[in-house]
This record gives structure tokens, C-alpha cells and sequence, in this order.
């Protein structure tokens, strides 16, 4: 083969293998490694099988591809082609503004002093006020509503 095609083959491999890396492989390092060395062959095979002469002008050539090959791919515009645009939109719970200090429920599962309590048909995760524990099915009024965490204390009446 034609030393031309060699080197032209070996760039072309080089380049396809950085972009590899940037854009599929990213932190992998090995397409990486791969496309640098091929990169620094082409250059060293062009000065030693053709000419000091060949040999500066694909070092010149690689340079200056590598160069708009990395500006065209960092430019936000190529990332915002492939960026997740999708939001999430669960929560973690219900709305515990719902529920008001004075509020009457019953507890689903033990608390201790954290659990499980119903208040208009909706569960939420309540603590005990006191911090002291509470039987299943136990009725319970709402204390306080304080950073989104309900505290209930045990009543007697429903």
C-alpha cells in the first residue's frame, strides 16, 4: 500500500476513535489511547517513509483537524443534541401541607417513634411527638407540621 493511503488510513482511524472516546466511550481512556497513538504514528510514519517535508505537513494537518475536531464537539450546541431532556416528576410523598395541626387520624403500623399514619384517606409518614411509641391503629391528632414532617400525639376520641 501507498504510504499516502497508510497515513490518510491511520488519521481517519485516529480521528473516528477521539470521537469515539468524547462522545460513546467517555472515560474509558482506551479509544482514547487508541486514536492518540494512531494520530502520532500517521505523523512518525510520514517522516520516516516519506520526508522531513511530508512528515511536517500531516503533523500540521493532524494538529489542525484535532483542533476543530474538539471545538466542534465541545460547543454546546453538539451537547444539547444529545442531552436527556426528559424532567422527573414524582415526589417523594404526599403533600404534607395538606395536613393541618388539630388534624385527627390513626396510625397504620407502629411508630417508633417514626411510622405510618392515615389522615383524610391519605397516608403519610408521621414521628411521634414525644418520641415515644405508638401502637398500630391507635388514634392520633397532629401536633405540629414542621419541614415537611408531621408530629402526632395519641387522643383518645377520633
Amino acid at each position: 500500500m501507498a504510504p499516502v493511503y497508510v497515513i490518510l488510513t491511520l488519521v481517519i482511524l485516529g480521528l473516528l476513535a477521539l470521537v469515539a472516546e468524547f462522545l460513546l466511550f467517555t472515560g474509558v481512556g482506551i479509544s482514547g489511547i487508541v486514536g492518540l497513538g494512531s494520530l502520532i504514528y500517521a505523523c512518525v510514519y510520514a517522516f520516516t517513509k516519506v520526508g522531513v517535508k511530508a512528515g511536517s505537513i500531516t503533523t500540521a494537518v493532524v494538529c489542525l483537524i484535532v483542533v476543530v475536531v474538539l471545538i466542534v464537539i465541545l460547543k454546546g450546541k453538539t451537547w444539547k443534541k444529545l442531552e436527556l431532556k426528559d424532567e422527573i416528576q414524582a415526589s417523594a410523598g404526599p403533600d404534607v401541607s395538606a395536613v393541618q395541626p388539630g388534624e385527627k387520624g390513626r396510625t397504620i403500623t407502629r411508630l417508633a417513634p417514626m411510622g405510618t399514619a392515615i389522615f383524610n384517606g391519605v397516608r403519610y409518614e408521621v414521628k411521634s411527638f414525644d418520641g415515644s411509641m405508638i401502637d398500630p391503629s391507635a388514634y392520633v391528632e397532629v401536633v405540629s407540621v414542621e419541614d415537611n414532617q408531621i408530629c402526632v400525639k395519641v387522643t383518645n376520641n377520633q
